[in-house]
């Protein structure tokens, strides 16, 4: 039979200070029995004191955009748990812990959840939970946002427009939100002043406020003839958002050329940008604008900077996302959606830097918000940051400050993870690689992360963090990031260029003691000079640039050490410009390129001299007056080459208008040699095939001009219009054509490959028609001789000038053999030597002429006439030498 003694105890306020909330007391209970045997048992009881709730708030009733804080305060301080939930209906949220902090005090406990900026998502009843065990302790408070727009989701019709004088003109704000506003449509020119409450319409599933505006002769007589005019809208607490300006251009009527009932009025050259509604035929709009140009009498699009839908969508995410209560809960999910989206949207993107940049906003955007450590999170991340990298460099250069943007959302990413179980995946991708660690109390307190890219060249990058000092009671995370492929996103603003892997280090939280970071990098071309370690200032202008405060540097043969005293984006530049002695390519180019002009000189030389010996016939003739001009035509371009040459070599930069000057005249002179070749192939197949058609020497001349200096003055113009307004004509580091954007070169070489397989064919042609022809008239024969040799001269340097830009053409080619480039040098720097040999001295008739003018009986006897002819003749006489030599420059017979 049981024998139960009860004892009630009474939990008072003495039992349960609020700073001892949570204690355990002991009891004893003791059994003595009547034959004298003792027994006890000792009971644990644990006193929880019922916490009292305070909750408060900033406000209770806000605009969506406006900030608000929550103090929940309760007198226990010794807690397990403090959770924050909204209600919404019967939806029940669980906020985010990155929205509050709470503190701990003797007199209990302070939770504040602070909104920098409210959405209709932080509407409701607001729950505040204590957990001390089993007991919890809650107070609520209701939070209403009432709607507001953010001016990003205004939509103007129109952007900017011309107004003729006088006209009407409906000016509309839109938004695919369907709350009620009280719209102002107003300006601030005190000429020009609006102020007038806008109607409200649906249109195009759009919520709109619009006015129709009377514009008279006034608004165009005005000194401004521009006005820009703002949407107010106002939601029921009075609370305001200003759209950006529309701004409207006035014009007289009688100037209107374009007019058009979808896009509207405008003068020759004039610019319209609308929104982007009813895209690509659909009823949705999408953010961004289109520019229409009023060209001749039609308007055409301009430029065209609309969103792709799935980008467009995401953005909007985003920006919900980031201000949402369970923006943590959902990153996950948007981080794998953002990497599908983009690589589905790749060639949208690769082709309009309106949705790279949408895409970087939104790397931005959610690149703040805390996560868990995991590889999918990471990888998710890793993989839209490698889509964008690789959009082409003309993309990138239209989006501003975008190598800046991208930068700092990665860094601001890895800054944002946290660690699972005291550790950070390494990621590893082809063109971007992420290692990480965590250092605590039981690890050793040095950073060592090596890098490398295999599929890059072997490219390489170590980084090292001795001594680590931290709080031996929290745990310190230390992140880095490395790229391969990201110098081509950079502007090239310097003469020094990136040479190696961009490394991140990120330390969270941040070491306030002072520390050394040190960094390997492996130079990607070992040829370049003068290495320098810099960080990725962000502070400076335009949105940041390279800056070598605090580093030092140290060149180590293939590698090159970086001592820095911070952490942010590091990289190594060197100058593509040696300071060392000029390798032998380079001795190459002089030796040969003086070597050349001194053989077009002589070349110039000997046909002046025998000119008169050697024109006797009229193929003769005109085969010299071609000879004479593509030796003064090498021998520009190769003046030009080689002060342009020199002047790089010496590490001076030529200035922007110089250069893109010499590179004009490099480029005119030498397609003035391919087209004199032309007109000598081609006046060698005329002579063959219309043997009996005599053509004056004064049409054939004219027509060689026309073909050897008019038409490569149209290419070479066509080619620097075409390419300068895009700063693409000449290349980054050299005056020279350019090849990595614009393709320039090409403006040489296929003139000169057509050239060259037309004079291919010629020369065929005509060496199988003289050698089966057999005339016996001596003239004739004189003529099929003169025929022969223009051949022999065609059939030699056609080939060897054609081969020069051949090779040329291969240099410019990623990866191309160094061969190409010895090839091109040396048929390069001698083309003046091959014209000497192939087009003078060959020719058996020259080589008579100069044995006759240097006989000695023929010298006294020419040196006798040319003293009395000098003393006889006027200077300008068409006798004189002087004159002579004029006449036989520009292809002019002896009498």
């Amino acid at each position: 039979m049981n024998n139960c003694t009860i004892y009630l105890l009474q939990a008072s306020e003495s039992q349960c200070p609020v700073d001892k909330s949570g204690t355990s007391t002991d009891y004893t209970c003791e059994l003595n029995t009547t034959y004298g045997a003792r027994a006890n048992k000792i009971l644990k009881v644990t006193y929880f004191r019922v916490a009292k709730i305070t909750l408060s708030s900033s406000k209770d009733i806000v605009s969506e955009g406006d900030a608000f804080f929550l103090t929940c305060q309760t007198d226990v301080s010794n807690y397990d748990t403090i959770i924050w939930k909204i209600q919404n209906g019967r939806t029940i949220k669980q906020i985010d812990s990155m929205w509050y902090t709470t503190t701990k005090s003797f007199t209990g406990a302070t939770s504040v959840l602070s909104v920098p900026r409210a959405n209709q998502d932080w509407t409701g009843i607001y729950t505040c939970n204590f957990s001390q065990s089993f007991l919890s302790s809650f107070g609520n408070i209701t939070i209403k946002v009432i709607p507001l727009l953010r001016p990003q989701e205004i939509i103007r019709d129109p952007i900017e427009t011309v107004i003729s004088c006088p006209s009407t003109r409906i000016l509309e704000c839109c938004t695919r939100r369907m709350e009620n506003y009280i719209v102002y449509l107003f300006s601030h020119d005190h000429n020009m002043s609006l102020h007038i409450r806008a109607e409200r319409r649906e249109r195009n599933n759009l919520n709109c406020y619009y006015s129709i505006q009377r514009f008279t002769e006034i608004h165009c007589n005005s000194k401004e003839h521009d006005l820009q005019v703002y949407c107010m809208f106002m939601n029921q607490i009075n609370h305001n958002v200003t759209s950006p300006a529309m701004v409207l251009h006035f014009v007289p009527a009688k100037n209107v050329v374009c007019n058009s009932s979808d896009i509207g009025v405008g003068a020759n050259e004039a610019q319209i940008i609308k929104p982007c509604l009813n895209f690509n035929g659909t009823s949705n709009s999408v953010r961004g604008n289109i520019t229409y140009r009023c060209d001749h009498t039609i308007w055409t699009v301009h430029r065209n900077n609309c969103l792709a839908g799935p980008i467009n969508n995401l953005l909007d995410s985003a920006e919900s996302l980031v201000s949402s209560p369970e923006s943590q809960k959902k990153l996950p999910m948007f981080l794998k959606k953002l990497k599908e989206t983009t690589k589905q949207t790749q060639e949208e993107i690769n082709k309009s830097s309106a949705n790279l940049n949408a895409v970087l906003e939104t790397l931005t955007l959610v690149s703040v918000i805390p996560v868990e450590a995991n590889e999918e999170n990471m990888a998710n991340f890793v993989s839209t940051v490698e889509t964008i990298i690789t959009s082409p460099t003309e993309t990138w250069k239209h989006v501003q400050n975008g190598s800046s943007q991208l930068l700092g959302s990665v860094e601001q990413f890895i800054g944002s993870l946290q660690p699972i179980n005291q550790s950070i995946p390494s990621i590893i991708h082809d063109s971007l690689q992420i290692k990480g660690t965590v250092l605590g109390k039981s690890s050793t307190s040095i950073y060592n992360s090596s890098f490398a890219f295999l599929q890059s060249a072997g490219l390489r990058g170590n980084v090292l963090i001795e001594d680590v000092k931290f709080d031996i009671e929290k745990s310190i995370t230390i992140v880095s990031v490395a790229y391969s492929t990201i110098e081509h996103i950079i502007p090239q603003d310097r003469k020094e260029m990136v040479n190696s892997l961009v490394m991140t280090t990120v330390i969270n939280p941040q070491i306030n003691e002072d520390f050394q970071i040190k960094m390997a990098f492996a130079k990607r071309e070992k040829a370049m000079s003068n290495p320098q370690c810099v960080f990725w200032n962000f502070s400076l202008a335009e949105g940041g640039n390279w800056d070598n405060t605090g580093c030092e540097t140290k060149d180590d043969g293939d590698n090159v050490i970086c001592s820095c005293n911070h952490t942010t984006s590091f990289a190594m530049l060197m100058s593509p410009y040696q300071e060392t002695s000029l390798d032998e390519l380079t001795y190459l180019t002089y030796i040969g390129l003086s070597l050349s002009i001194v053989s077009l000189m002589i070349c110039l030389g000997i046909e002046l001299l025998v000119w008169k010996s050697v024109t006797k016939t009229r193929i003769a003739y005109l085969r010299h007056v071609c000879i004479l001009n593509i030796s003064v035509s090498l021998l520009s371009a190769d003046i030009c080459f080689i002060v342009v040459a020199a002047t790089h070599d010496q590490n001076y930069e030529v200035e922007g208008n110089l250069c893109i000057v010499a590179t004009y005249f490099i480029h005119y002179f030498y397609l003035c040699v391919f087209f004199w070749m032309l007109a000598l192939g081609l006046m060698l197949f005329y002579h063959l095939i219309f043997l009996l058609h005599n053509t004056s020497k004064t049409t054939m001349k004219t027509i060689g001009f026309c073909l050897g200096y008019i038409c490569p003055l149209i290419i070479s113009i066509i080619t620097l219009a075409s390419t300068l307004p895009y700063s693409s004509y000449t290349r980054k580091k050299s005056c020279f054509l350019n090849w990595e954007e614009s393709k320039a070169l090409l403006a040489l070489v296929i003139p000169a490959m057509i050239i060259v397989a037309i004079n291919t064919i010629v020369t065929a042609v005509v060496i199988a028609k003289i050698s089966r022809r057999s005339i016996g008239e001596k003239s004739i024969n004189e003529e099929k001789s003169s025929l022969y040799r223009i051949a022999k001269s065609i059939g030699v340097l056609t080939p060897l000038l054609g081969l020069t830009w051949g090779f040329g053409l291969a240099t410019v080619v990623p990866g191309s053999p160094k061969i190409f480039q010895m090839l091109f040098t040396i048929f390069n720097a001698f083309q003046g030597l091959f014209i000497l040999l192939g087009g003078t001295l060959w020719d058996r008739k020259v080589r008579e002429a100069l044995l006759n003018k240097y006989s000695c009986s023929r010298w006294n006897s020419q040196h006798s006439k040319s003293i009395s002819q000098g003393m006889s003749a006027p200077m300008l006489s068409i006798n004189s030498p002087f004159s002579r030599t004029l006449n036989n420059l520009f292809g002019k017979a002896g009498m």
